[in-house]
């Protein structure tokens, strides 16, 4: 099975608590990062691929947004 790890700097839940909130609600299972890596691929663009896998899979990625909104500050 594909494994997915994030790897931060070790001071980035002090300095920067949305980023790592992002980064630790990011979770994919392995169809997911599968289909990520099929769409990158069919676009022949990194950046065009993400962009359409992201429009195509709201319900994946917004809670990984909830999350960094959730750590900002009031």
């Amino acid at each position: 099975p594909a494994q997915l790890s994030t790897i931060v700097n070790e001071k980035l839940q002090e300095k920067d608590p949305v980023a790592y909130a992002f980064m630790e609600a990011l979770t994919l299972t392995e169809e997911q990062l599968n289909d990520l890596e099929s769409v990158i691929s069919e676009e022949g663009d990194p950046l065009r691929g993400a962009r359409r896998w992201v429009r195509d899979n709201h319900n994946v990625w917004e809670p990984w947004a909830e999350a960094a909104q959730n750590a900002q500050e009031p």
